[in-house]
């Protein structure tokens, strides 16, 4: 089964807001807020594509039982 876009983005971007947040701790103060809200961005994009592919997943299972 391939993977779609979304659930690639799922699997990567917490990985990026994970490196995110370790560079933070190596940053002055003022660069390590802004890594901390990319990663905040970077972890809710990922959540929005996991619903997206939920939902998907789901709508898939639905034309099928039709």
């Amino acid at each position: 089964m391939h993977e779609t876009l979304a659930q690639r983005l799922t699997v990567a971007l917490p990985l990026v807001g994970v490196v995110l947040l370790v560079a933070s701790m190596l940053l002055p103060t003022q660069f390590a807020v802004f890594a901390w809200g990319l990663a905040l961005i970077s972890f809710l994009t990922a959540l929005s594509c996991a619903l997206f592919a939920q939902h998907q997943r789901r709508a898939e299972k639905r034309v099928i039982r039709l």
